[in-house]
């Protein structure tokens, strides 16, 4: 007989409490929506898989730093999203090492066909992606937390502790950026429609 899966948010307002069943619990309820927020920030499956673990892994161990009568999967979010920023510095910069040393040993021609390939090979969601990307992060993260993973605008702002109209701007900034890279008059319902594919 499966057990009764209670609420984390009303154990941590119930004070003292079982380590163990607040961890399932966190587990039960959010496993799945930090993995997707890992997943479309890095792109990578078993990055993902550990940037989720990773977050639960910190967060049982400052549980003393949340207060339960806050948003706690705002809280989870957080910590997911630092932790993948942290990913992604520590990738780009073992990818600009491999660049260069690759770069070095490769023909400029053969990197010009790469590129064209490359370019000829792009559906429309991969083009959105590359364009996300290449958005800076406090334009790229609003985007990808409410487009990829349904997150409210008072949400992201709780997320990444910036005022909701702060994330407004930086939403319709980054849209109109999109709508420039991807020579699209209304990027909004273009992302919309590609991230909901």
């Amino acid at each position: 007989m499966r057990q009764l899966v209670i609420e984390p948010d009303r154990l941590l307002r119930q004070g003292q409490v079982d380590r163990q069943l607040l961890a399932q619990s966190l587990l039960d309820h959010y496993f799945a929506p930090v993995h997707r927020l890992a997943l479309s920030i890095l792109a990578d499956e078993a990055e993902a898989d550990d940037v989720a673990q990773e977050t639960f892994i910190t967060a049982l161990r400052r549980l003393d730093r949340y207060d339960p009568q806050t948003n706690l999967k705002a809280w989870l979010s957080t910590i997911a999203v630092n932790l993948s920023r942290d990913r992604l510095r520590r990738r780009k910069a073992r990818q600009r090492w491999s660049d260069l040393w690759h770069g070095a040993q490769r023909h400029p021609g053969e990197r010009a066909r790469d590129v064209e390939d490359g370019q000829l090979a792009r559906a429309a969601t991969a083009a959105l992606w590359a364009a996300v990307n290449d958005l800076d992060e406090k334009h790229r993260l609003p985007v990808i937390l409410r487009y990829a993973n349904g997150y409210a605008v008072r949400e992201i702002a709780a997320v990444l502790q910036v005022p909701e109209g702060t994330i407004h701007s930086r939403l319709h900034h980054a849209c109109r950026k999109l709508a420039v890279a991807l020579g699209e008059p209304d990027t909004t319902a273009l992302v919309m429609e590609l991230f909901n594919d």
